[in-house]
């Protein structure tokens, strides 16, 4: 997609991910981040697929074109951010990073809820 900037139009790419959680076990949640189109080595972009990906898949595309198709159904461990508000009609949900499969440990915290004061 290209978007307007100050330096004129810029390409952005948007990854989305399928997300398994298993107290969403009949939904199909998803996540999804936009990136400048940059893969160039400390771009926003090249940084997060290389802790995905890591520095060989770049290291085997050097000098090629990258098809993003190639990276439909590559499985990681997604680690999302949560706020909830006044503000949100949904939950909003930041991807933070992405790690190779089998990585990380799911860990879901339930949303702190106060009790009411009895007096």
């Amino acid at each position: 997609m290209t978007k307007q900037s100050k330096k004129g139009p810029q390409e952005w790419v948007r990854l989305v991910f399928g997300v398994k959680v298993d107290s969403m076990a009949d939904q199909i949640p998803c996540a999804g981040r936009n990136f400048l189109l940059d893969l160039n080595p400390g771009s926003d972009l090249r940084n997060f697929l290389e802790v995905w990906l890591g520095s060989d898949f770049f290291k085997a595309k050097s000098n090629k074109n990258l098809d993003f198709d190639t990276l439909l159904g590559r499985e990681g461990d997604i680690v999302l951010s949560h706020y909830q508000g006044d503000e949100f009609e949904k939950p909003l949900v930041i991807i933070d990073n992405v790690f190779p499969a089998s990585s990380l440990r799911l860990e879901e915290k339930k949303p702190e809820t106060v009790a009411p004061t009895i007096r």
